[in-house]
């Protein structure tokens, strides 16, 4: 993930949040669908089934897609990708929330250092494009 977000961010200006992401789906789908025939179905194949498929793979999968390589042209890869730092902590809050899991000591240590790495990671982003000058400031001397 890391690798592809510099790949874009450097060989893929120009090119649409829209494309990219869409490029992305059909590239998984290319990869994924020799599998289907192999894969055993746990019940039947209903309509309602086959739209919660795809609600799913558009909801959750082909928008965050297009954020996220929108993310990467606004802000860069580096910041763009801290929002993989969030996932546990979003998995324990989902844990707690909708199967009524319980908050060990541990877990908020581990989410208070989730948030504070996050923050650094932030800073430290900003920092270092705060402090070099920008091209058009260095062009117009």
């Amino acid at each position: 993930m890391a690798l592809a977000g510099v790949y874009v961010k450097r060989r893929m200006q120009g090119v649409s949040s829209m494309a990219l992401a869409c490029g992305s789906q059909l590239g998984a789908v290319v990869a994924l669908a020799p599998a289907l025939p192999f894969t055993a179905v746990p019940g039947p194949v209903t309509p309602l089934v086959i739209a919660n498929v795809v609600a799913l793979a558009v909801g959750s999968t082909a928008v965050a897609y297009l954020i996220y390589f929108k993310l990467i042209a606004d802000v860069g890869p580096s910041r763009a990708l801290t929002v993989t730092f969030l996932i546990p902590l979003f998995g324990v809050a989902w844990g707690v929330v909708f199967l009524g899991e319980a908050v060990t000591l541990e877990m908020a240590g581990g989410g208070a250092l989730i948030v504070a790495g996050t923050a650094l990671a932030l800073r430290a982003g900003q920092t270092r494009s705060a402090a070099r000058p920008s091209i058009c400031s260095r062009n117009s001397r």
